[in-house]
Formats: C-alpha cells, sequence, structure tokens
C-alpha cells in the first residue's frame, strides 16, 4: 500500500483522527459570508491565489491555542479594524463546538465555549524564516551604515560566536537534530550532511536570531547552505518536536524547494502523520505537493471580485487552474453531433471542470468514431480520450475478460462480443493483420488481441448520453409552450421525434433552430434535473480519471 493508502486506512478506522473537524469563518475580511472548512484527511492542503485567505485560515486556526489572545493574530487600530467588524470563527474540535466572535462596541473578542484543555498547536511559518547571518544585514543598523569590508568583519566575528554554546537565564539554545531528524533532512535534500545544529541567540541587533550549522565533513557552515536546506531542517525539527495527536499549521513548505524535494517533503509529512497521529493543514501554491493528494485532502479558495469562496474535495487538476498551473492530466471528449457538443459545453461550464475537460464534434457520425477514432486510441494506449455517444448507441456492456473461461475465449467469442456491444460486426474493421504464413489465412491470434484491446478502451472510455438523441435530454415541451404562446404553438401530434418537434417550433416563431436549442439547453442547466446529474456525474467521473 502506498502512503498515501495507509493514512486513509488509518483515517477510516479512526487510527488518525481530524480533532479540528470543521471552521466556519463569517464575515472576516473576504469571507463575506459563511465559508465552511471541512477536514476530511488528516493532511489538508489549502490552495489559491496570493491574497485568497489561506493566511486567515490558519491564524484563525492558531486561536485554539490555550491562553492565546485573537488580537496577536488579527491586529486592529482605532482607525482600521482590519474587517473584522462582527466577524466570527466556529470550530468543532474533539466533537465539541465553541467560537469566537468580535464585537464592536465594546471592540473585543468573545469566547463562546470552551477552549479544548489539550490541544498543542504547531505553526511553521516558512516566510519568516531568515537565518541570523541575513538579519544582520537586513535588521542591524551599524552593519548596514558601515562599509563593505567592515560588514563582512562584523558578519564574521558575530558568527564565530554562533559556534560557542550561547546560554541565557538556562534557557536551552543550541539544538543538535538527532540522527533520524538528520536522516530525514538528508533524504529529503538528497544531501549529506553529517551534523546540524539549530543555534538562538542575540548576536546581532539585539533581537533574536536562528542560525542553522550544517556540517559537512568537518567544516560547520551556514554561508553555504540555502534557504531550503534551512527550510527543511527546520520542518523536520519542529514536526518532530510536535506532540502526538497534535495540529500541524504549515505556511507554504514548498519555499525554494526542487520538485523532488517537495515529493520527498510530502512523503515525510504522510510519514510523520502515520508515526505521531497527527492533523496537518499546509497552505501552498505548487503543483508538486497538490498532485500527489487524493480529492478529499484538497481544499481550493476562490477569489471572486472581493470575496473568497470555499470549494472541497478539489481534484488536483482543478486546483492547479486555480493558482493559474498549467493542468498535466487534461482530457478530451469527442461527441458525435453539434447539440451533444452544446450540452456537454455546458454541463462542464458550470461544474467549472472546462480547465480539464474539453469537448469536440467529429463529423461522421458514429459509425466514423467506432470504425477508426476508437480503433487508433485503443491501439496507441490513449487514456485521456474519451468518447460520448448518443444513448441510442448503447448495446450491451463489456463483459469482464478476466471472468470467462481461457477455453470460451475462442474468436468467435470476441467476434459476437464486439457486435454485441459495438453494434456493428468485426469484419467491417480494419484489424490490420497479418498473414499466418503456415495455414495462409490471417492470424487468428492477432484478431483476437486486436478484438480484446478495443473492447477493453470502450469499457473504459466510451460512454453514453442519458437519452435517445440530444434534443430528448433538453426538449421541455411546457417552457416552449409558454415561449410561443398558445397561436403560435405548432401541432407536433404526428412529430417523429423532438428534433422533428423543435424544427416546427423554430419555423413557428421564425427563428433559428438554434437560438430555440440554446434557450432550451439555458433550461436546462438551470433546473438541474435528472438528466444533468447523470451527465454531471459522467463528466466528474471522467475529470477524475488518472
Amino acid at each position: 500500500m502506498s502512503d498515501i493508502d495507509v493514512v486513509k486506512d488509518m483515517f477510516e478506522r479512526g487510527i488518525i483522527k481530524c480533532r479540528l473537524s470543521n471552521l466556519s469563518i463569517t464575515n472576516c475580511k473576504r469571507f463575506k459570508e459563511k465559508a465552511d472548512f471541512n477536514f476530511n484527511f488528516p493532511l489538508t492542503v489549502l490552495v489559491g491565489q496570493n491574497g485568497s485567505g489561506k493566511t486567515t485560515v490558519t491564524r484563525s486556526i492558531r486561536l485554539l491555542k490555550k491562553n492565546y489572545k485573537p488580537v496577536c493574530e488579527f491586529f486592529e487600530t482605532e482607525i482600521d479594524n482590519g474587517g473584522f467588524a462582527d466577524a466570527r470563527f466556529d470550530y468543532v474540535v474533539d466533537g465539541q463546538t465553541l467560537s469566537y466572535q468580535h464585537t464592536e462596541k465594546p471592540r473585543k473578542w468573545n469566547l463562546n465555549g470552551t477552549l479544548p484543555e489539550n490541544l498543542p498547536i504547531t505553526s511553521i511559518q516558512t516566510k519568516s524564516f531568515v537565518g541570523g547571518i541575513e538579519k544582520s544585514f537586513l535588521y542591524d543598523s551599524i552593519a548596514k551604515s558601515a562599509k563593505r569590508e567592515d560588514q563582512v568583519d562584523y558578519v564574521q566575528r558575530q558568527a564565530h560566536k554562533i559556534q560557542q554554546k550561547p546560554q541565557e537565564g538556562g534557557r536551552k539554545l543550541r539544538f543538535i537534530l538527532t540522527d533520524k531528524e538528520l536522516a530525514t533532512v538528508n533524504r529529503i535534500l538528497d544531501s549529506n550532511f553529517v551534523s546540524i545544529e539549530i543555534v538562538r541567540h542575540k548576536f546581532f541587533s539585539g533581537t533574536w536570531a536562528t542560525n542553522i550549522l550544517f556540517q559537512n565533513e568537518n567544516s560547520f557552515c551556514e554561508y553555504n547552505s540555502g534557504s531550503g536546506e534551512f527550510l527543511v531542517a527546520t520542518i523536520v525539527r519542529e514536526i518532530e518536536k510536535a506532540s502526538n495527536n497534535s495540529i500541524v499549521l504549515i505556511d507554504e513548505p514548498e519555499v525554494s524547494l526542487h520538485p523532488r524535494a517537495q515529493y520527498k517533503l510530502i512523503e515525510y509529512f504522510l510519514d510523520a502523520i502515520k508515526r505521531k497521529h497527527i492533523q496537518m493543514i499546509v497552505t501552498t501554491h505548487s503543483e508538486h505537493i497538490v498532485e500527489m493528494l487524493p480529492k478529499e485532502a484538497i481544499i481550493c479558495l476562490r477569489k471572486n471580485g472581493n470575496k473568497t469562496f470555499v470549494q472541497q474535495n478539489v481534484i488536483p487538476e482543478l486546483a492547479f487552474a486555480e493558482i493559474g498551473s498549467p493542468v498535466w492530466n487534461s482530457k478530451r471528449i469527442i461527441v458525435e453531433d453539434d447539440m451533444a457538443q452544446s450540452i456537454v459545453k455546458r454541463v462542464l461550464e458550470e461544474e467549472e471542470l472546462e480547465p480539464m475537460v474539453s469537448v469536440e464534434f467529429y463529423p461522421g457520425g458514429c459509425s466514423n468514431l467506432k470504425k477508426y477514432t476508437i480503433l487508433t486510441y485503443a491501439r496507441t494506449s490513449i487514456k485521456n480520450q474519451y468518447i460520448i455517444f448518443d444513448g441510442d448507441q448503447y448495446m450491451e456492456k463489456v463483459p469482464n475478460f478476466d471472468l470467462i473461461l481461457e477455453k470460451d475465449k475462442t474468436l468467435s467469442f470476441y467476434r459476437e462480443c464486439f457486435q454485441q456491444v459495438v453494434g456493428i460486426r468485426s469484419s467491417t474493421m480494419d484489424w490490420g493483420l497479418d498473414a499466418n504464413p503456415e495455414e495462409g489465412r490471417l492470424n487468428e491470434e492477432q484478431e483476437i488481441e486486436q478484438i480484446s484491446t478495443y473492447l477493453n478502451f470502450y469499457r473504459t472510455n466510451v460512454c453514453f448520453l442519458p437519452k435517445v438523441i440530444p434534443e430528448d435530454i433538453v426538449y421541455d415541451e411546457e417552457y416552449l409552450r409558454k415561449i410561443c404562446g398558445a397561436q403560435l404553438f405548432p401541432n407536433l401530434a404526428d412529430a417523429r421525434d423532438s428534433k422533428e418537434k423543435l424544427f416546427r417550433i423554430a419555423n413557428a416563431l421564425r427563428l433559428p433552430i438554434g437560438g430555440i436549442e440554446q434557450l432550451l439547453i439555458t433550461q436546462f442547466i438551470i433546473k438541474k434535473g435528472e438528466d444533468y446529474q447523470k451527465i454531471s456525474e459522467l463528466l466528474h467521473m471522467i475529470a477524475e480519471q488518472h
């Protein structure tokens, strides 16, 4: 089993729990309306553009810490209340509900309910990771005002102190990563450090700074380490320090990491979840992180004007589209007529699946699709191409050949099966078979293989609309009578099907039939009836295939 499958299994069996199972944010910053976050997997990633509200979510979760005040996370002044008027955070923690609500008169945060007694929260803010060496230039006025050579000398002198053992007030300020932590960092980074130390000090500007000393062979140095190394060492240390059954919040762990390191970092997260039974909530802009996770782990924050809307259970491809990354597993649907294309396209738009699924109409009808298109796709093992036929093309399901006895898998069996499923004789197909030199006739084994390959593709990549013809799907006589009025509505008693009915109605109204069809499709989308739900489920199934 993969790490994802193991975590899923442990979660379903209740071995790992999401202690925070639900969060609702109302009237806070971009969340103008109530936004619900349901945590359905021990590792949750929040995906969205800059300014979509990801930080607001993680800050609201930090309010669950004992003896912690909302004003520590949501700063406000007399001039600007920061967008918190009547803001509200609702939580479900360990099955218990509680909330914070902001009032204007008097201006304060009110806690309704009781904070959990034992809910450790570790928050890892990667964007604030600046090493002590860098802080000397960023924050120390003496160093910044000095000449370049003096700056270098200053940093060298101060850096030498870091290798001492700083102690202030008996507080431990030097941490050496354990062998296990060191091995984890090396595995993620593909590095070979023999020692890593984290040092907290005030050697530069009087404010607390952090340096990480990486030892390769005999030399300790932070100067030659990149921000990615600094980041990974800190993340590993903080996660291993975190209490079992706690919540860990991580802000953009992909910063300065190449894709391979990002993949390994997620593998480490899953391993930590298995070992420590922690719940992790991660914000990210990385498609490499998102693509590794199941949809129940992905929450998308969508910006729309000055508001943000929340979408749960998002497949990776949709998340990619949200952050502007190319969709790596896009699908294409081919239909047999332009009416089917119009219907499918509108449902794709309504379900927000267009970034990952496109639909095209191939002239030539179902016969050409069956004889040439499907045959080509099946032979070349193309998995991201789908055909949706009108409902009248459905014959029988493709049988599961694994359940058929080998002695029964004869050429005649496959030929009969082909005709029953596809609706045409296999003899009409150009299988491109070689002659059997021994018997002087076509190679039967090749034909069996070709038919089997074709039917296996047909089983997985060929679908059908819920009605005989597309016009049947959207035809709504009650709606059409309202449009036409009693005087203009034609006699349809002898019409053969809904297509002919639409033709007569268009003539009666002296309108192009395409205009009538678009009106019906719009009404079909608005009503979202049974056939809409069937098509929607079909398109979501296609979009989620890997």
